[in-house]
């Protein structure tokens, strides 16, 4: 009975669903696969091989910049110092000295002799009065000689502590450069290894990048009822249906 009212007077309905597809379903099929594709090939270097993630290790020039900076810089210590001013000092120095202090005592002994020629002429040859002029004429001759050696030697000394300080910069200078050279050269090189180490990566990288990236969102399901009118219903639909059409037909007659 209750059948047969359902069918005259209609029900409401059985329920329907309809699902929306995720980001992932909406791409074309080779995108599916290459981003399958990416992502297990990510999988397996992350399960594998994963130092691959890590940057390259410390080369060999690396090394010898960071040997190089322990050393440190030459220091200008009192060894250090005069090890170089031995080099730079002038070998000729004391024959130069010892050649000047013989042409001024051969100049001293022409004065002496001259000394002895005026006492001569006044007749004190022998006298107090020529010893004192011969004692002060020696000794006039020695301050000349150690004048002259000293400046002699501060001349050499000057020009050799000068060289040897600025060969000292001159090298912690170069020092530096090599230091700065080994450093950026190791860092270039350390930057092609780690590039290389993660050439896998980066082409995975750049295969799901062209399958459009991670997906992201989802679909859902919405459920809804769809009554049935039943069979009144839809005769009654129908009726009207055909009333709507008269009308129509007789209001264009009219016209």
């Amino acid at each position: 009975m209750s059948g047969v009212v359902g069918n005259l007077f209609g029900s409401k309905g059985a329920r329907a669903e309809s699902t929306t597809p995720t980001s992932y379903n909406t791409l074309p099929g080779f995108a599916q696969d290459a981003f399958k594709q990416g992502v297990t090939g990510i999988q397996g270097l992350a399960t594998n091989s994963p130092n691959i993630f890590a940057p390259a290790g410390f080369n060999s020039t690396q090394q010898q910049a960071f040997d190089l900076a322990q050393q440190g810089f030459q220091p200008t210590d009192a060894n250090s110092f005069g090890n170089y001013l031995s080099m730079f000092s002038n070998p000729f120095t004391n024959d130069v000295v010892n050649t000047t202090n013989q042409q001024i005592m051969q100049a001293n002994a022409g004065l002496l002799n001259q000394i002895k020629g005026d006492a001569n002429s006044v007749g004190a040859f022998g006298g107090t009065r020529l010893g004192s002029a011969q004692a002060e004429q020696n000794r006039n001759t020695l301050n000349t000689i150690a004048a002259t050696d000293a400046g002699l030697n501060a001349g050499n000394f000057n020009n050799a502590s000068a060289n040897a300080l600025s060969t000292i910069n001159q090298n912690n200078t170069n020092r530096q450069q090599q230091l700065s050279n080994l450093t950026n050269t190791g860092l270039l090189q350390q930057n092609q290894a780690t590039a290389q180490q993660q050439a896998p990566l980066t082409a995975l990288q750049t295969l799901l990048a062209a399958a459009q990236g991670i997906p992201v969102g989802g679909g859902g399901t919405s459920l809804g009822a769809q009554a049935d009118p039943g069979f009144l219903g839809r005769a009654s639909q129908i009726a009207a249906n055909f009333a709507q059409a008269a009308k129509a037909i007789g209001a264009a007659g009219a016209a």
